[in-house]
């Protein structure tokens, strides 16, 4: 069970990206409704930021907690694929 969530993360993720941009949609909508019709750049720029501030912690968190955590764990159904990955990645780190 466990294993199927995680290869099917990638379905949860475009959910949250789709729920996301529809939200934010809506809400510059609202915007430009307050205002007259008009939607003033800042307002975009302010929103954007707010959700880079709320989402960006929490990724960089699990990016770099998972980078410190992978090579240390050498067990499971996929082990040999992530290990080529994570080599490549350590051989080729510019590309």
């Amino acid at each position: 069970m466990v294993f199927s969530i995680v290869i099917s993360s990638a379905v949860v993720m475009e959910l949250f990206f789709g729920i996301s941009a529809f939200f934010f949609s809506y809400r510059m909508f609202q915007l430009a409704e307050a205002n007259d019709g008009a939607l003033v750049f800042s307002d975009v720029i302010k929103a954007w930021t707010r959700k880079l501030l709320r989402l960006a912690p929490i990724y960089y968190a699990i990016f770099f907690i998972g980078w410190g955590m992978f090579p240390r764990v050498s067990s499971g159904p996929i082990w040999y694929e992530g290990a080529m990955m994570y080599e490549t990645c350590s051989n080729n780190w510019w590309a």
